[in-house]
C-alpha cells in the first residue's frame, strides 16, 4: 500500500501491530507509521507497552511517550502496574499515577488485590478502592474471596457481595466450590448455582469430580457432565486418570480423551509414566509423548531417573534431559544424590557442588540427604563443623539431626 502511495488507516496499523508477536517487530511497525506520517495513537503505544514484560522496558516506552507529548492513559499505567513483583511496588506505581493526574481504575485495583496474600490486607485495599468512589465489581470480590481459605470465610464474602448488589458470576460460584471437600456440600452449592440461574461449568464439575472416592463415582460425575452438555476438558480427564494405577486402565482413559477430541497434556502423560516400573517401558511412553507433540518436563525425566539405581545411569538420564532442552531441577539433582547413598559423603558433597555450578540451589532435601550421609561416618559435632557455612540458608536444619 505504501509503495502504491496509499496510506493505511489507523485501524489497519493497529491490526498489524496486534499481529506482531515481539516488541522488536512492533517497534518496526511504529517506525513505519512514523515514516508514513501517521500519528502514533494511544492504542499503538499501549500495544508496544504490552509486548514487553520487564519493568524497565516499560518505563523506557512511557518515557518515549512523554517525550513526544503522548497522553499516558490509565491503560498504559496499568501495563506498568502489572509488571511489578510486589504489592508495595504496585502501590508506588498507583501513587505515580495519581501524581500524574490519572486515577487508578477497577483494573488497577484488581491487579493490586491479586498481588496480595493476606485476607485482611485484601479487604483493606477493597475499602480503599471504595473510598475513591469506585464500586468493586464481581472480579474484585472474587479475588478477595479466593484469598480466604475456609468455606465459611468465602461464604461470608458471597453474602457481602449479595448485600451490596453484586451478582455472583460463574467464577464466584467456582471459588466457593473449590474450598469444599465433601461431595454432598459441593452438590448443595451447585444446586444453589442453578437456582440463581448460573449453570455449573467444567470447572464446577471438576471440583465435584476430585471429591469422589473412587473411579465408579467419578464416572458417574463424568456422565452427569455429558448429560448437562458440559464437555470434559484435559483437567477433567487427568483427574479421572489419578484413580487408576494400571497402565492398561490409563490407556483406556487416554483413548476416551482422544475420542472426545481432547489431546492429553504433559500431566496426563506423567500419570501414565508413573504407572510403569521398567525403564524401557517408561522410555516408550516418553517417545510416544514426544511423537504426539508434547514436550517432557523435568518432573517426567526425574521419574525416569528413579527407575535406575546406579549413579552413572541417573547421570546419563540427566544428560539426555539437557540434550532435549530440559534443565534438571532440584528434585532431579536430589534423585542423583540419593543414588550415592552408601558411597562416600565426599562424593555426595561433590554432587552438591555440581548443582551450584549448574545454577541450582540445594534445598532442604539436598542437605538432609548429605547430613544423613555424614552422620553415618561421624558424630554430630563433626557434622556441625563441616556444614556450618553450608547451612546458613537452612536455619534450624541441624537441630533435626542432633
Amino acid at each position: 500500500m505504501l509503495e502504491a502511495g496509499s496510506v493505511p488507516s489507523s485501524k489497519i496499523w493497529s491490526h498489524l501491530l496486534s499481529c506482531c508477536p515481539t516488541s522488536e517487530e512492533r517497534r518496526d511497525v511504529i517506525l513505519d507509521m512514523t515514516t508514513a506520517g501517521v500519528q502514533i495513537n494511544n492504542a499503538a503505544w499501549v500495544s508496544l507497552l504490552q509486548s514487553y514484560s520487564g519493568v524497565e522496558d516499560k518505563k523506557v516506552v512511557l518515557n518515549e511517550m512523554k517525550a513526544v507529548g503522548a497522553t499516558i492513559t490509565v491503560r498504559a499505567w496499568n501495563s506498568l502496574l502489572n509488571a511489578q513483583q510486589s504489592s508495595a511496588d504496585m502501590r508506588d506505581v498507583m501513587s505515580a499515577m495519581r501524581a500524574a493526574g490519572v486515577a487508578p481504575d477497577a483494573s488497577s485495583w484488581s491487579s493490586l488485590l491479586t498481588s496480595m496474600e493476606r485476607p485482611g490486607e485484601v479487604t483493606g485495599a477493597l475499602a480503599e478502592m471504595e473510598a475513591t468512589g469506585l464500586t468493586p465489581d464481581a472480579t474484585c470480590w472474587n479475588i478477595v474471596m479466593s484469598k480466604c481459605s475456609s468455606p465459611k470465610d468465602r461464604r461470608n464474602i458471597a453474602r457481602k457481595m449479595h448485600a451490596v448488589g453484586v451478582t455472583l458470576d460463574i467464577t464466584s460460584w467456582n471459588t466457593l466450590l473449590s474450598a469444599l471437600k465433601r461431595p454432598g456440600d459441593i452438590r448443595n452449592v451447585m444446586d444453589e448455582m442453578r437456582a440463581a440461574g448460573v449453570s455449573p461449568d467444567v470447572t464446577s464439575y471438576s471440583v465435584l469430580l476430585r471429591a469422589q472416592g473412587g473411579s465408579r463415582e467419578q464416572r458417574g460425575v463424568l456422565n452427569e457432565m455429558l448429560t448437562a452438555g458440559v464437555a470434559p476438558n484435559v483437567h477433567t480427564w487427568s483427574t479421572l486418570m489419578t484413580l487408576y494405577n494400571e497402565p492398561a486402565d490409563l490407556r483406556e482413559v487416554l483413548a476416551e480423551m482422544r475420542e472426545a477430541g481432547v489431546a492429553p497434556n504433559v500431566i496426563c502423560w506423567s500419570i501414565l509414566l508413573k504407572a510403569h516400573q521398567a525403564p524401557a517401558e517408561m522410555r516408550a511412553v516418553l517417545a510416544e509423548m514426544t511423537a504426539a507433540g508434547v514436550q517432557g518436563n523435568a518432573y517426567m525425566w526425574t521419574i525416569l531417573m528413579r527407575a535406575y539405581k546406579h549413579p552413572e545411569e541417573r547421570r546419563a538420564v540427566m544428560e539426555e534431559m539437557r540434550e532435549v532442552g530440559v534443565a534438571p531441577d532440584a528434585t532431579s539433582w536430589n534423585t542423583l544424590l540419593l543414588a550415592y547413598r552408601g558411597k562416600s559423603a565426599e562424593e555426595m558433597q561433590a554432587v552438591m557442588d555440581e548443582m551450584l555450578v549448574a545454577g541450582v540451589a540445594p534445598d532442604s532435601v539436598s542437605y538432609s540427604i548429605l547430613l544423613n550421609s555424614y552422620l553415618k561416618k561421624g558424630g554430630a559435632r563433626e557434622v556441625i563443623a563441616i556444614f556450618e557455612s553450608r547451612l546458613k540458608g537452612s536455619p534450624g536444619l541441624i537441630n533435626n539431626y542432633i
